[in-house]
């Protein structure tokens, strides 16, 4: 049963695919992986051929010599296997090194740099499980059996293509000295690896698109699922409404506190209303301590009478505040003649009624 057929039509989220890639979830093909490094190391036996081959008749050479001059020397034996094995080790080093990297680089580039504990850990519940058994004869298992039928028969078709077109040279093997018919063999072997393996990286293209199309269509979530996530993500929008109603009060609350403090009330006249404060060697400049609209604006006004902190109306200068100014912070330079007119009349005002 595909995802579709279980309502998931929706492509995987990038939280989905982090996910799956920590559990060692990547699409890629082990075949396309096979492939290149079987081609690698066929590169590289044939580039260090000349290498390998005088080392293989040194160490053969040595290797009857050893016999012929071999005594019965406690740690002799020793000795000569150890030097037979650093000298094959020595001799296939290029190789191996380079087979390595070329499959580092693979499984690189198929998934990027990846090390998940999770995907190496052992699961026993899926081993001893119907779902473990279930998918052994899974629509998966069969195409994997299939792809590898069909992999053995085109690799089984070439390779035979390719030797029966030396017939003719098979014919005359009776006359070939041991170094051509060395040569003809590797000559021979070189080609059926070299074609088969050009099918193979084939085949591992088409495997590796397969993989990652699998692997998506895995991964689909349902359109619930993907709501979820987003709510998980960012938030439930009815506990961030209610978060932010909550910093509100509180912001209207921390106002109000400040409120009586205020020199004056700067209004639109109703529509907006700003509380300045500025006491002479305490504040550097003045400060807005409140400011709203509409029904915020009509409190600042109502909770001034009360403190009988004076009222002026000053529009652009309201409009003017209210856009750049919030609660706590000193009014900007270029709004400081105008505040500072108001103030003085404020202050004037102050003075005939102290007189």
């Amino acid at each position: 049963m595909s995802a579709e057929d279980d309502g998931k039509t929706e492509d995987p989220t990038g939280k989905k695919l982090n996910e799956a890639r920590n559990k060692g979830m990547v699409g890629k093909s082990n075949d396309f992986n096979s492939s290149v490094v079987l081609l690698a190391g066929t590169v590289l036996i044939w580039m260090f051929s000349d290498r390998l081959m005088d080392g293989m008749r040194n160490t053969m050479i040595e290797s009857f010599r050893a016999i012929g001059n071999f005594e019965d020397i406690p740690g002799m034996l020793q000795d000569m296997g150890r030097q037979g094995y650093i000298g094959i080790l020595l001799m296939l080093m290029p190789v191996v090194c380079g087979i390595t990297v070329v499959s580092l680089a693979m499984n690189i580039a198929q998934g990027g740099f990846l090390w998940s504990w999770e995907a190496l850990g052992p699961d026993f519940g899926k081993v001893f499980s119907f779902g473990g058994l279930g998918k052994l004869f899974s629509p998966a298992s069969f195409v994997e059996i299939g792809k590898s039928v069909a992999k053995m028969f085109i690799v089984s078709l070439i390779a035979y293509r390719a030797v029966s077109n030396h017939y003719a040279e098979y014919l005359s093997l009776a006359d070939m000295s041991l170094i051509q018919f060395c040569s003809m063999l590797w000559n021979v072997s070189l080609e059926v690896i070299l074609k088969s393996t050009i099918v193979l990286i084939l085949l591992g293209v088409a495997d590796l698109v397969y993989q990652k199309r699998k692997l998506k269509n895995e991964l689909k979530m349902s359109k619930t699922e993907v709501k979820d996530e987003a709510k998980q993500s960012e938030g439930d929008p009815h506990v961030k409404g209610k978060i932010r109603s909550l910093r509100l009060q509180m912001h209207k609350n921390f106002m109000m506190k400040e409120l009586p403090k205020a020199t004056v009330i700067i209004t639109n006249p109703t529509f907006i209303a700003i509380a300045v404060r500025y006491t002479q060697g305490e504040d550097e400049a003045p400060v807005v301590v409140a400011k709203g609209k509409r029904l915020i604006a009509e409190r600042i006004r109502d909770e001034a009478r009360k403190h009988d902190i004076p009222i002026v109306e000053d529009k652009p200068l309201a409009r003017g505040l209210y856009d750049v100014v919030e609660p706590g912070e000193a009014i900007p330079e270029e709004f400081f003649a105008a505040v500072a007119e108001i103030l003085a009349y404020v202050y004037s005002l102050k003075g005939n009624r102290a007189a």
